[in-house]
């Protein structure tokens, strides 16, 4: 069963494997939307929009390929055109800026993958580790429907190919500055190449943004203003805005002192055109209010991709509502972009303005507060929400963690979303504070963050975050510290799969504890080591292991730790054949748990507890424990949880004949794992079901059971698992004298186990060979 290392469940004993997957069936997830707001004020881009309509009605769908210069208006025709065709897309849209021109870290297809899958409905522990199932769990959900995505601010093929939906019904818009040749050459997609505007479309959207606002200008200068916005729509909305807000001024004079500010802006970019967007920005900023043109500069120094009014708060030292007003005026003036209820970004031309102005009117110092101010903000909102997520390990008493402003928590699932909308920033957060010397952040966070990250979150930044801790920590924290951070990187490393790795951090991180006698850390490293012989079926180092950690938490009086440690032990004991020992240790660790109100760890004692029933002929007595630990299950609202628990149910009743219970049992255990995305265990469950009714005559129900089982092996590349299933769903169709049926899948069945060598492949292509010869003598 599952076994807890730390505040990590870790897979112990499960035998076969656990890969999470997902899926659309089951019970309804809500159809994501995730498309940015239409543009109020779109004009034109008519011939671009009639070659978009024209491919997609010629193709269905495809990858579509929008391109051209910074500021140009990419994300406003894909977002428009988005918007215009959703409609044949009913399963949803997804969206992604993938900021490849920011100046900071853009955001990898591995990010992105991660955000999707939940959106598409996998819980957030079902979510592959390995990159390429990633990829693949992808492209097997947006198999399942039509779906829309849009890529925004794509820098190469690369980046975006992972992100393909590799579907016939699904559309996906990918916007960049560069040409994208690979995605055309390679993958087929479609290219629309956008130049600025005309000058009749540049005065049409002026005229659009104006209207109503100020008096009717005069179209010559209009016309002038487009021109020294050099017909970029990112520059004509601001120019525009700023009009706008001086009703009374002639347009003529507002022209002479862009034109003024034009003379005055130091470059800021590489070509022409985005030097004159940086003449257009200052004439902006200029018009702010001291308050607002401060806190412009402010965010010009955060770290991160978007920020929330709190964090902008925080980094500028002012109340929260003082920041959502300022955030106000700089929305207005189309200075930053409002994505969500709480959160903003900037395009990346106003971003790298911003810290431009920073860097020209501020002091480094002036720099140092703010950012100080903002990893301060991280650190403490990071911890309260790690204290909600996870009770495991001691709380630190940091000195850091106290006195400050931090986000508040209505709960853990309030934690959870904020960890989610925040990870990418987080990351940056650690990144920063070790680039910018604030040494103890850069160790302390990732110490924080492990709590959550043992839950939640993409392992690649586990892994990122912690491996900068590590060093933060060595040169300027404690020790203790440093062996924190090598238990974090294990955990992290066992949980992508890579166990050598793993167990080497793991024993860096006891050599350090027993240097400095840190009993509980020992404890907690002996576990974790436990845990890595689990996997590896090493069930005596794993039983020596777990043991030493059990002494040591009962000579520390840690109860809750006992009983993790002792639920670990049951389960080594267990895989080793040794049914009583393993009784006896299961049984201590659910009392255990059952007095520290662990209910995650009790749930896998009752679970253990079962097999060993099972084991024993004591099927009452395992049907008793099996379903506390369902009802466990229920009550921690843990889907992953329910679908094993059924799963073994549905076993166990047909162990006791009760036919129609274990029916029961393995629908809820295909529908929960379906709900988690484990579509392997899905098809075993369904499997299951398919044998009950054969046993009970339904042969056409258990027919289209096996026909179920065999799509979702087929589309998830499960071939030896699909093999097997073909031989039964073969065997069914002969027993049932459906011979004619039964020749073509039996004679697929033994193509597929030919290119399996094994001894259990071998036999079963043997029973195949047989059922075949049987359906010829009926022939």
């Amino acid at each position: 069963m599952a076994a807890v290392s730390g505040q990590a469940v870790q897979a112990g004993a499960v035998r076969g494997g656990i890969h999470f997957h997902g899926g659309r069936d089951g019970p309804r997830l809500p159809v994501p939307r995730q498309l940015p707001g239409d543009i109020p004020d779109f004009v034109n881009r008519s011939d671009e929009f009639r070659r978009l309509d024209e491919l997609l009605s010629r193709r269905g769908a495809g990858t579509f390929v929008i391109v051209g210069t910074a500021g140009v208006g990419k994300t406003a025709l894909a977002a428009h055109w988005a918007h215009r065709i959703k409609d044949r897309f009913p399963d949803g849209q997804l969206y992604a800026n993938l900021r490849g021109f920011d100046t900071r870290s853009a955001v990898t297809a591995e990010q992105v993958l991660d955000r999707f899958l939940k959106a598409l409905g996998t819980v957030p522990d079902a979510v592959p580790v390995d990159p390429d199932e990633r990829s693949g769990l992808y492209r097997s959900l947006l198999a399942e429907g039509r779906f829309l995505i849009v890529l925004d601010n794509a820098s190469s093929a690369a980046q975006v190919r992972p992100l393909l939906a590799g579907a016939a019904e699904c559309a996906v818009v990918v916007t960049s500055r560069n040409r994208l040749s690979g995605l055309v050459t390679r993958d087929g997609a479609h290219r629309v190449s956008l130049r600025t505007l005309s000058p009749a479309e540049s005065v049409a959207l002026l005229r659009k943004v104006t209207t109503g606002q100020r008096g009717e200008d005069p179209t010559s200068e209009l016309a002038l203003l487009a021109r020294l916005c050099a017909r970029l729509p990112l520059a004509l909305k601001i120019a525009a805005e700023r009009a706008v807000t001086r009703p009374h001024t002639p347009l003529s004079e507002l022209i002479q002192e862009l034109q003024d500010e034009s003379g005055r802006w130091e470059v800021l970019a590489m070509d022409d055109e985005q030097d004159t967007i940086g003449s257009v920005f200052a004439w902006s900023y200029r018009a702010l209010p001291q308050e607002a043109a401060r806190l412009f500069r402010v965010l010009g120094v955060l770290p991160g991709t978007d920020f929330t009014a709190q964090a902008a708060a925080a980094a500028a030292n002012r109340p929260v509502a003082t920041a959502r007003r300022l955030l106000d005026v700089l929305t207005g003036a189309h200075l930053l972009e409002q994505t969500g209820a709480e959160r903003f970004e900037h395009h990346d031309l106003l971003r790298a303005y911003a810290a431009e102005l920073s860097q020209r009117q501020d002091t480094a110092a002036d720099r140092a507060r703010i950012l100080h101010r903002l990893l301060l903000w991280y650190l403490r909102s990071a911890h309260a929400a790690a204290s909600l997520i996870d009770a495991q390990f001691p709380e630190p008493a940091w000195p850091s963690l106290t006195g400050g402003p931090a986000r508040a928590f209505a709960g853990h699932d309030d934690a959870v979303r904020w960890y989610e909308d925040e990870c990418a920033n987080l990351t940056a957060a650690v990144k920063r504070a070790a680039a910018d010397g604030f040494h103890e952040i850069a160790w302390q966070l990732p110490l924080v963050l492990r709590r959550i990250h043992a839950f939640h979150g993409p392992v690649g930044e586990w892994i990122a975050t912690a491996a900068i801790g590590l060093d933060a920590a060595r040169d300027h924290g404690p020790e203790s510290a440093v062996a924190d951070l090598f238990e974090s990187l294990g955990m992290a490393y066992v949980q992508c799969h890579r166990t050598d790795t793993g167990r080497e951090h793991h024993r860096r991180a006891l050599e350090i504890r027993q240097s400095t006698g840190d009993l509980f850390g020992q404890g907690s490293s002996y576990n974790s080591l436990g845990l890595v012989d689990l996997r590896e079926r090493q069930f005596a180092d794993a039983r020596s292991n777990f043991r030493r950690a059990l002494e040591l938490f009962r000579d520390l009086g840690d109860e809750r730790w006992q009983g993790i440690a002792l639920g670990n032990l049951a389960d080594a004991l267990f895989e080793a054949g040794s049914v009583e020992e393993a009784e006896q240790a299961a049984s201590g660790a659910a009392a255990l748990h059952q007095r520290t109100g662990n209910r995650m760890s009790g749930f896998s004692a009752m679970v253990t507890l079962a097999w060993t029933a099972r084991a024993r002929g004591d099927l009452d007595g395992a049907l008793a424990r099996l379903t506390t630990a369902l009802e466990l299950a229920y009550e921690l609202g843990n889907e992953m949880r329910i679908a094993y628990a059924s799963m073994e149910l549905g076993r166990l009743h047909v162990d006791r004949g009760d036919l129609d219970d274990a029916l029961d049992a393995y629908h809820r255990s295909a529908a929960a794992h379906h709900t988690t995305g484990d579509t392997v265990r899905e098809a075993e469950a369904l499997q299951g079901a398919a044998e009950v009714r054969k046993r009970q005559h339904a042969v056409d129900e258990a027919a289209t059971l096996y026909e179920r089982v065999l799509e979702i092996h087929f589309r998830s590349g499960a071939e030896r698992r699909a093999a097997f299933a073909q031989a039964e769903y073969g065997r069914l169709l002969l027993q049932a004298r459906r011979h004619a049926d039964a020749r073509p899948v039996l004679e697929d069945a033994q193509r597929r186990l030919s290119h399996f060598a094994d001894v259990e492949a071998a036999a079963r292509r043997a029973e195949v060979a047989g059922w075949l010869g049987e359906v010829s003598r009926h022939d």
